[in-house]
């Protein structure tokens, strides 16, 4: 592994997943749809790469190949290449691609870039024409087509790799809908929001619901898959304590098939939240360490040579090895000051909560003075600025000693390792 990807470990995982090598700010909102935050993260795709025309041409088969477009084509992709026949055949100036199938008699299939990235309003859309129903296309705008096809990519391996029950015509139909422009509109979004029914586990829809008979009678005999085929309703007792269940089923019917249906939308819509927000956050975290590299030298998180016996000794020998992986001073750093510190963070990690993984904490002079602290991610560690007393300046609250710092940099550490959205990277 280069110096490079030792520095930058997410940045050469972006680039390795998506093949981005620049950054850019991504920003996600609070309320925004899962619709939205795949669309906006396929955009910061598009931005932070530098792509040619295989790139598209991969992109543009990971978009037709993970995606149920709502047909029964499964021909088996044999190449796509850029075409200027096809902009002949179609009549247009913009990008088209020529998709070849292993099946030497199938109909052509065209794909349509367009590289100013004003079709959105036909984004995955299949067209034919009238007079020559073997001529097809699809249009996709270059930056969203080329997004998408890096996400479905990376997005089915791991669908694959973990081995989901649901079946992957269900989860490529949702796929579908996620890159469609047609799925855009807010009537649309509660096809990717969790529901209350399909949140139930079989045992507990089963529990919770009772068949619809005319008398017990009716059910004996009946196997379990006659059993599912008959319609269902709640118990009244089962939506006391559910009141969104209770507004949609109090008094309906509800079938088996809704709840699976409901079930294995749920496990999907899931599934894609959980990626995306993995992929946010490698692309938070890698501002936050591109910020670091802006605030001080790359070297201040690597272990030093030729330190001094008695400050090797005094390293050996703390007791805050309790609470991280390993300690390490500067030979610079006053060690009877050090003592202070010593005591101090120990009275503070008796109140402070713990991640499972320790870390590490470096004291050491830092290249920028501007910099009284840091906390590196990718390397899980804690860097202060700590010197003799005499070099040090004071910050706002008169601390010489580096422990304000060690709060402000521990809040990041467990913000990191305790968060599901680690918002303080954000500041």
């Amino acid at each position: 592994m280069s110096e490079d990807e030792i520095k930058h470990p997410l940045a050469t995982l972006m680039k390795q997943k998506y093949g981005v090598t620049k950054q850019s700010s991504l920003r996600l909102n609070s309320d925004d749809s899962l619709f939205v935050v795949f669309r906006k993260i396929a955009n910061y795709i598009y931005k932070n790469g530098e792509w040619n025309d295989q790139d598209y041409a991969d992109a543009i088969k990971s978009y037709l190949e993970n995606t149920d477009r709502g047909n029964t084509d499964k021909r088996e992709i044999a190449s796509i290449v850029k075409d200027p026949g096809g902009q002949q055949v179609l009549r247009t100036n913009r990008n088209t691609y020529t998709i070849n199938y292993k099946d030497e008699n199938s109909k052509k299939l065209y794909f349509i870039l367009d590289q100013d990235n004003k079709s959105w309003s036909h984004q995955g859309d299949n067209y034919y024409k009238v007079y020559d129903p073997n001529v097809t296309w699809v249009i996709g705008n270059q930056n969203y087509t080329l997004g998408y096809g890096k996400l479905l990519n990376d997005l089915m391996q791991e669908w694959q790799s973990t081995k989901q029950e649901v079946p992957l015509d269900e989860f490529k139909a949702q796929l579908y809908r996620l890159t469609s422009h047609k799925y855009a509109k807010k009537s649309w979004q509660t096809r990717f929001q969790e529901t209350a029914l399909g949140n139930l586990s079989y045992q507990e829809f089963m529990t919770m619901t009772e068949p619809i008979v005319e008398n017990e009678e009716d059910l004996l005999g009946k196997g379990p898959e006659e059993l599912k085929r008959i319609s269902r309703r709640f118990k009244a007792s089962a939506l006391q304590n559910n009141e969104q269940l209770a507004e949609q089923y109090l008094g309906r019917r509800v079938r088996f098939r809704s709840w699976q249906t409901a079930y294995e939308a749920n496990q999907i819509n899931r599934f894609i939240k959980n990626y995306l927000e993995k992929t946010y956050n490698i692309v938070r975290q890698q501002r936050y360490e591109r910020d670091l590299d802006k605030q001080t030298h790359a070297k201040s998180w690597e272990t030093k040579k030729n330190i001094d016996k008695a400050t090797q000794q005094i390293m050996d020998r703390s007791s805050l090895h309790r609470y991280f992986s390993k300690i390490e001073l500067d030979n610079d750093v006053d060690l009877k000051a050090f003592g202070y510190f010593e005591d101090e963070v120990k009275r503070l990690m008796s109140h402070m909560p713990l991640a499972n993984d320790k870390n590490i904490l470096r004291l050491r002079k830092l290249g920028n003075h501007r910099a009284l602290g840091m906390y590196v991610p990718s390397l899980d560690t804690i860097v202060l600025e700590f010197r003799k007393q005499s070099e040090v300046r004071k910050d706002s609250n008169g601390d010489t000693v580096g422990i304000s710092s060690f709060i402000h940099e521990y809040g990041h550490y467990l913000d990191y390792h305790l968060s599901k959205w680690p918002l303080s990277l954000d500041k």
